[in-house]
């Protein structure tokens, strides 16, 4: 680094994090040199005998709960999402839908239009 060049606030900020990981790199050796190895052992052993072990996904009862769990969790998205009963008017609406709406519209009107004219020609 040049003397008198400011001193990048990210790169000074790395360079501490990197002082820092170094540091309980170091901790950590030690921790584990001054550990017995019979507590480690005993730890590990005990971590993989609690270990719950996950039911077998093929059963009949684990596929119907899954199923019911992902079904209510989507209704309930699909019901916190308020995208039900006509959208939402905080997202605004796109240009395409804008066209299919305002086209949908218009062919409503022309259809309502054409019956109207059918229906006085042919009264």
């Amino acid at each position: 680094m040049h003397w008198g060049k400011p001193q990048n606030p990210v790169d000074r900020r790395r360079r501490e994090l990197e002082a820092e990981e170094a540091q309980i790199r170091r901790r950590m050796k030690e921790v584990l040199k001054s550990t017995p190895k019979e507590v480690l052992q005993k730890a590990a052993t005990l971590a993989q005998a609690s270990a719950e072990i996950p039911p077998d996904p093929s059963t009949p009862a684990t596929r119907e709960e899954t199923a019911r769990a992902a079904r209510s969790a989507n209704l309930a998205h699909y019901l916190s999402s308020g995208s039900f009963g006509g959208g939402s008017s905080d997202v605004p609406m796109s240009y395409d839908r804008k066209v299919q709406r305002n086209k949908m519209i218009f062919l409503a009107l022309l259809l309502l239009l054409g019956l109207f004219i059918l229906v006085q020609i042919f009264s």
